[in-house]
């Protein structure tokens, strides 16, 4: 049995993939030693497609991690634009029911003093009209 079948990037799980691909009967409670004797055992086994066929596996899982953990950083990065356009939103909606508020209260302004203006002239008026004419 030669060591350069199995790399040492190979885990467990590969190990029992390429058992099963030479058409071994695998338990999860094998063990790697367990698993390199079967695989070396196996009569389907011929070392150099067997490596080959190893680095498939292994290349193929790495691959689907590397995969996966774009695809998890593509989420994240989704998750954080839609909190950041969120935060924009909320901020534009408190700018606008600000800018409602200050016109309501300019508005309240303009018309008290438009008011007071009118009541002032009214009374300035009152002051003008004759003795014999005010009630």
């Amino acid at each position: 049995m030669r060591n350069g079948v199995f790399r040492k990037s190979a885990l467990k799980v590969d190990l029992k993939c390429l058992a099963e691909e030479l058409g071994e009967s695998v338990t999860e409670e094998m063990k790697v030693p367990a698993l390199k004797k079967l695989i070396v055992a196996s009569k389907e086994y011929e070392e150099v497609f067997a490596k080959e066929l190893l680095h498939r596996i292994v290349s193929e899982r790495e691959n689907e991690i590397k995969r996966q953990e774009r695809e998890d950083e593509l989420k994240r990065q989704e998750r954080d634009e839609l909190k950041r356009q969120e935060r924009e939103d909320e901020i534009k909606r408190q700018e606008r029911q600000h800018e409602s508020e200050k016109l309501k209260i300019e508005a309240s302004m303009m018309s008290n003093g438009f008011r007071r203006e009118r009541n002032s002239q009214t009374e300035g008026i009152q002051e003008h009209v004759p003795v014999g004419l005010q009630k």
